[in-house]
This record gives C-alpha cells, sequence and structure tokens, in this order.
C-alpha cells in the first residue's frame, strides 16, 4: 500500500486567504515543509497530490458551490490554484529531491442547464 499525501484538499487555516495574493507564499512554505516532516519522520521521499482537484475546485467557486474567494472573474481562481501548485512542486522538490507527484482531477460530466 502507498499513502498518497494530499497537500492541499479545498481548504486552508482562516489566517490564509485562497484569493489573496499572499496565498501561493504560503502553500510553498507549507508544502515545502509538508515533505522535510514526511522525510524527518517516514524515512522516505513522499507521493504527493499538490492541489487536490484543481478543475471542480475552481468550478465551484465560480458557481457557488464553494464560498467565493478573490475576484469574481471567469478562470481567476483556477489560474490562482496553477500558480500555487507549480511553485509549490518547485519548492517540493527543492525540499526533498526524491518527491514524486500525481494529479487528481474528477471524472464528472458538467452539461449545459438547456440539455
Amino acid at each position: 500500500v502507498q499513502v498518497i499525501w494530499d497537500i492541499f484538499h479545498y481548504g486552508s487555516p482562516d489566517h490564509v486567504d485562497q484569493g489573496g495574493s499572499g496565498f501561493t507564499e504560503a502553500y510553498v512554505r507549507f508544502a515545502a515543509e509538508a515533505v522535510r516532516v514526511h522525510r524527518s519522520v517516514a524515512g522516505t521521499a513522499p507521493l504527493v497530490c499538490p492541489i487536490n482537484e484543481i478543475s471542480f475546485f475552481a468550478w465551484a467557486i465560480e458557481v457557488g458551490y464553494f464560498p467565493r474567494v478573490g475576484p469574481k472573474k471567469q478562470g481567476w481562481f483556477k489560474r490562482q490554484l496553477v500558480r500555487a501548485a507549480v511553485a509549490g512542486v518547485k519548492a517540493m522538490r527543492d525540499a526533498e529531491p526524491d518527491c514524486r507527484f500525481i494529479w487528481a482531477e474528477p471524472l464528472i460530466h458538467v452539461a449545459p442547464r438547456d440539455r
């Protein structure tokens, strides 16, 4: 059995604004420290999902399924998450070069309301 660590799964601490300009920096610090802690405890490099279901999370924010964060601009939050995820992967690789990654996305069908 291989445990896959999900670094960010929808929620964040109250002091972290997912829509704010400091989100990426906060995520990067947390992600790098998470893989360092994993190595210190497990003695091996982790297998991680940097940010869970980016496309679903962004869609859920845009349609109001989850509470809105950041500006009300289509596609904005998805770009915010992708920026954070890419920067986080770099930071995790710098902290733990043997770290491995997967990207989890949902397999769902979202049809227009008129169908």
